[in-house]
């Protein structure tokens, strides 16, 4: 890079440019204006108008995006006052692999959702931790997903909770396993859906879902002012 992020980002208050910061909340991508305040060596302060600054005090991080940043900036988030609409920022890095990840459209389940990966002979249970329009997130037990690595093509079944209930079966491939927590009794397998039309009711599902969580965090930003009075 020619810059450091701090840098970059004192050019974006000094030029006045537009900037953006990125959070996700139950999967669902949260991009929202910020107006730059304060900045020094190490440090931005900046203020938020609306409610979506509640995903500072449920995040740790949080991601800037700017035409005049070189790439986006990953940051720390070292103080959040939802009642005054202040976030102060820093321990700036550049950052561009998760990005692309974090703006797809992902809705994290109201209530845990039985889910059966196929993959060959076997039959693997778990439960959904996400889901878009290309592709699901499922956590099964360790000693199960040694029958998966990346690439296995596996069809993934599931039944949405919305009306009319329907077996979904969903082809795919694996695009990812990794623990879940720790200790990791369980792993994180990352489904990729083989690129065809998908069911409408699936992106009924993901629609409704979005609002629902939309509606949630709203919610909590008027819970978070009322306790700062």
């Amino acid at each position: 890079m020619n810059t450091s992020p701090a840098f970059a980002l004192r050019q974006v208050i000094l030029r006045s440019a537009k900037l953006e910061l990125l959070n996700t909340y139950r999967g669902v991508p949260i991009v929202y204006p910020a107006i730059p305040e304060t900045a020094d060596e190490a440090t931005l302060t900046v203020k938020i108008a609306g409610y979506e600054i509640v995903c500072l005090t449920l995040e740790p991080m949080t991601i800037l995006l700017s035409p005049l940043l070189e790439d986006p900036v990953r940051a720390s988030v070292l103080a959040c006052n939802v009642g005054l609409g202040l976030a102060t920022l820093g321990n700036f890095q550049y950052t561009s692999a998760q990005v692309g990840d974090r703006m797809v459209m992902r809705v994290a389940p109201h209530a845990p959702l039985i889910v059966e990966v196929v993959v060959g002979e076997h039959t693997l249970t778990g439960q959904m931790t996400d889901i878009s329009m290309v592709g699901v997130g499922v956590t099964v037990p360790s000693t199960e997903a040694v029958h998966l690595s990346p690439g296995s093509p596996v069809t993934v079944s599931l039944t949405l909770p919305i009306e009319p209930r329907t077996t979904l079966r969903l082809v795919g491939a694996v695009r990812s396993i990794r623990p879940d927590g720790s200790p990791s009794e369980h792993s994180r397998i990352g489904i990729q859906f083989t690129p065809q039309p998908q069911p409408p009711i699936l992106y009924q599902y993901v629609r409704e879902r979005r609002d629902e969580i939309e509606r949630e965090l709203k919610a909590l930003y008027a819970e978070r002012v009322s306790e700062s009075r």
